[in-house]
């Protein structure tokens, strides 16, 4: 289940203070996954999702970009998260539409910390119950 990767990940990197970049979530889907990270012991001193950003229309729903992120919109979501942030230990990206496998390490090197992405994080999840290596390529949690 992605919302509990995410949890490991973040537990596994030893983060406690998160920003979350919500991607295409709705308010409601926002607010949720917010309340969601700090029932399980993290502060979230950033959520934001792109209408909050003001990346997209404030009337777009998850329809319109959730299965269609571009890389762009990534990029600019994490970095607006990374600079509202700055004593973020972590940048959680919500939405396993949000592709970020071939973004990760620049995204993390372009903000200085560790991205627990909710597509990336469950092939870490997977690779850590099986006890498989993974490529640097998943960034951070690849060394856990």
């Amino acid at each position: 289940m992605m919302g509990l990767a995410i949890v490991d990940g973040l537990r596994a990197l030893c983060a406690r203070r998160v920003a979350v970049a919500c991607t295409y979530y709705e308010a409601d889907w926002r607010d949720g996954f917010a309340n969601f990270i700090r029932l399980c012991g993290f502060e979230t001193i950033h959520v934001a999702t792109l209408a909050d950003q003001r990346l997209i229309p404030a009337s777009a729903t998850m329809e319109d970009y959730g299965w269609s992120m571009t890389p762009e919109l990534t990029r600019k979501s994490v970095g607006f998260a990374a600079d509202a942030a700055p004593d973020a230990e972590a940048i959680v990206v919500t939405g396993a539409g949000t592709r970020t496998i071939e973004l990760l390490v620049e995204l993390e090197a372009n903000t200085g910390r560790p991205i627990v992405a909710a597509d990336t994080v469950l092939y870490w999840a997977i690779a850590r119950e099986l006890r498989l290596s993974l490529r640097p390529i998943l960034g951070a949690l690849s060394k856990t």
